[in-house]
């Protein structure tokens, strides 16, 4: 009797035993889960690149922009080649020479690491067809636009100006090799630091074009006689100023290239001082242009040139005489800018 009872003990042991064991492994078990504070716990961060034409990250900053190192007087004297440094296209793979062309625009030719090509352009001073409300990005504080045009070829411009619309841009043509935005935001990054860091200027040389406001070209009081009242005057680039209203307009613009010659369609003309320029009635139309060489730079194509045109869309070319009205202009442009 007392050996089944023992025995009868002994299994109700067992059983409350296992059970107290299980019990014991699930408390600690939760007590383990319990000690970690999983808002706490750290976690591998994972960082999603910006879509191609997307802007690149950031909010675009809003209100004027005032930064000084980018205001259009400090971007005329830049030297453009001089920003597509080892630094902003190094990490791109190997720059070919540095070609400029313009006042303001430089390109290079760049092999990557698998032996395909990019070719990239900087302008300095680029205008941009669309608003400030184009943003939608950020680049070192300014506002960024991003177009991916097609699967090879993206611009990428750093706002300098909203009204007019102006900027530097980088354009980026990856043809058959990768993704062209990506590439054009590291070296607009890059070249908009360098900006604020004391970029490499033009050389500076006697009467040059160069730190030259356009809208100093030619004065009011000759706008006042060529267009109608109410004149709207805005800059069209760094090198180029337009005076217009209800359809009639003159425009200045400073270009670098080869200087027209007699042989040229158009007509020579007298600016005084010695200066003769070309005068060239634009088809049927009532818009004429005159164009003339200011300096000679030295190499070729790259001469400085001035291009000065009056256009009346609103009117017949038998009424206005366009060619008449661009001479008046042209005469006190060539009189007002600084000689070589």
């Amino acid at each position: 009797m007392h050996d089944v009872s023992n025995r009868a003990r002994a299994a109700r042991f067992r059983r409350v035993t296992g059970a107290a064991l299980a019990g014991l492994a699930l408390l600690g078990t939760l007590a383990g889960c319990a000690g970690e504070d999983l808002t706490k716990a750290n976690f591998q961060r994972t960082t999603v690149p910006p879509d191609p034409g997307s802007g690149g990250s950031g909010p675009v900053p809003s209100g004027p922009i005032t930064d000084e190192a980018v205001t259009a007087d400090r971007l005329r004297t830049v030297d453009p080649c001089p920003l597509l440094s080892d630094e902003a296209v190094g990490s791109l793979g190997t720059p070919d020479e540095r070609k400029p062309s313009g006042f303001g625009r430089c390109s290079t030719t760049i092999r990557d690491a698998g032996g395909k090509t990019l070719d990239v352009t900087i302008e300095v001073g680029q205008y941009l067809l669309g608003t400030a409300d184009d943003a939608n990005g950020s680049v070192e504080g300014l506002p960024q636009i991003e177009k991916k045009q097609d699967e090879s070829t993206c611009y990428v411009t750093a706002l300098t100006s909203k009204d007019p619309a102006l900027g530097v841009q980088i354009a980026v043509d990856y043809s058959g090799a990768g993704e062209p935005c990506r590439p054009g935001r590291t070296v607009l990054q890059q070249v908009v630091k360098d900006l604020r860091d004391g970029p490499a200027q033009i050389p500076a040389a006697q009467g040059s074009l160069v730190p030259v406001d356009p809208c100093t070209a030619v004065d009011d009081e000759v706008i006042a006689g060529l267009v109608p009242p109410e004149v709207e005057q805005q800059p069209t680039s760094l090198r180029g100023c337009q005076w217009r209203s209800r359809g009639t307009s003159v425009a200045v613009d400073f270009r670098t290239g080869y200087p027209p010659r007699p042989g040229d369609d158009g007509q020579p003309v007298d600016l005084g001082n010695g200066i003769s320029g070309l005068s060239e009635q634009l088809g049927d139309s009532n818009e004429c242009k005159i164009t003339w060489l200011h300096r000679t730079a030295g190499e070729e194509g790259e001469d400085e040139l001035v291009n000065v045109s009056w256009s009346n869309y609103n009117g017949e070319a038998t009424a206005d005489d366009p060619c008449a009205k661009v001479l008046t202009a042209a005469q006190a442009a060539a009189g007002t800018l600084p000689r070589p």
